[in-house]
């Protein structure tokens, strides 16, 4: 996980709003999956944290990482709320993320404790997000069986969210017992920190989400793009219609990407980070085989789209894939494409404009040509086009 980021040496980086009204926000999400060989643990650790304050420097919205256990992929996080109380007090303003913890693994009480106390250290900076986890070992470990995955999920959210609203929470659930319970610390935010649910291939997970008022994050790469447009489609209306305000739900996307000085470099880096991510995802998947469950339905073509990936085929590179998804994501479902003249000149000639390779590639005619071809592949789409005169004689009518 190597990502040189610009201005991070710099005491005076450039200023950045972040407060300018709805727009498109960036974060970075922690995901480990690297072999001992590849780096220790503590260097790890350590290059998160120059990160994380490069990121809160440059005017990024937020970090995140994820709760595993027992493998290289993502083990070394097997406590998000500890990793991002670091992050916590080496920021100012960045917000920390939970991307995600599984209440099915915790009692609720001792959940909601963590989470508020790291809601205090970032002095309200918190965003709780959980998952329902879906390696089989993980739950054979720490012996909760999968077919209970879905009601211990929400019945540990519902108690949650008690603990931090409520001052005394009498509760009895399936599986936990609350009784006269007050909760310390109480959390920084109020009512309670903003509550995220992981949703990949499952519609009641976007139906419960919608319907209680809770944030998405999706991730694009792990189901078939024009379904997970459907959901989010479906995610907004079932938002607005349980009485929710409409355009205030969030929708976060998870995405891999390489940055490096030139786009060769980014290739090879992008290609070198999805081949140990998937190797490691492949060993994980493994505790899948001769099992099935319906609290996961699809789980299993899922796990075979990832396992059939190469880092030429993952959809972080695949155009369609993201666009269709990134249309869904954004509320106006517009998308604004602006060009400077010069991009359309072909700037191939070194001695006479000097620009490196990275930069002349695919100017002059090859940028109309892949200009054209985008059109062709929107029309195809029914996607609708307008200049931007004809936004402004629509806004001045």
């Amino acid at each position: 996980m190597y990502w040189p980021l610009p201005f991070c040496g710099q005491s005076d980086p450039p200023s950045v709003n972040v407060e300018q009204g709805p727009c498109m926000k960036f974060g970075i999400n922690f995901f480990p999956s690297f072999r001992p060989s590849d780096s220790s643990t503590a260097d790890y650790y350590q290059q998160c944290i120059t990160l994380a304050e490069c990121a809160d420097r440059l005017g990024f919205h937020s970090v995140k990482t994820v709760e595993h256990s027992f493998y290289d992929y993502g083990g070394h996080s097997p406590n998000p709320s500890v990793f991002l109380s670091a992050l916590a007090v080496r920021t100012q303003r960045i917000r920390v993320m939970t991307g995600a913890v599984i209440p099915a693994f915790h009692h609720p009480a001792h959940l909601a404790g963590d989470l508020s106390m790291l809601d205090n250290m970032s002095r309200g900076r918190l965003d709780a997000g959980f998952g329902r986890a879906f390696l089989p070992k993980e739950f054979e470990v720490f012996g909760v069986p999968m077919a209970e995955s879905r009601a211990r999920f929400e019945e540990a959210i519902g108690m949650i969210k008690q603990l931090w609203t409520e001052d005394r929470v009498q509760a009895r659930g399936q599986f936990w017992h609350l009784d006269d319970v007050h909760l310390m610390p109480r959390p920084f935010q109020q009512p309670h920190p903003p509550i995220w649910i992981a949703a990949i291939s499952s519609e009641e997970s976007f139906t419960y989400a919608a319907r209680n008022g809770f944030n998405v994050m999706i991730v694009p790469y792990a189901g078939k793009p024009g379904t997970l447009q459907e959901y989010v489609k479906m995610y907004r209306k079932m938002w607005a219609d349980s009485g929710h305000a409409p355009g205030t739900e969030q929708v976060q996307m998870s995405q891999f990407c390489c940055i490096s000085p030139s786009r060769d470099q980014a290739h090879e880096g992008f290609e070198r980070i999805m081949k140990r991510y998937l190797e490691t995802f492949a060993e994980a998947v493994q505790s899948w085989e001769g099992k099935t469950s319906d609290q996961y339905p699809g789980y299993d073509k899922m796990v075979a789209n990832i396992l059939s990936m190469t880092p030429q085929k993952t959809p972080a590179i695949n155009s369609e894939s993201c666009f269709q998804v990134r249309a869904a994501a954004t509320p106006t479902n517009y998308l604004n494409i602006y060009f400077h003249p010069w991009e359309f000149t072909d700037l191939r000639d070194f001695n006479r404009f000097g620009f490196p390779g990275y930069v002349s590639k695919n100017s002059g005619i090859q940028m109309y040509d892949r200009l054209d071809n985008l059109i062709i592949w929107m029309k195809k789409k029914n996607y609708h086009f307008h200049s931007t005169r004809d936004l402004i004689d629509k806004i001045k009518s």
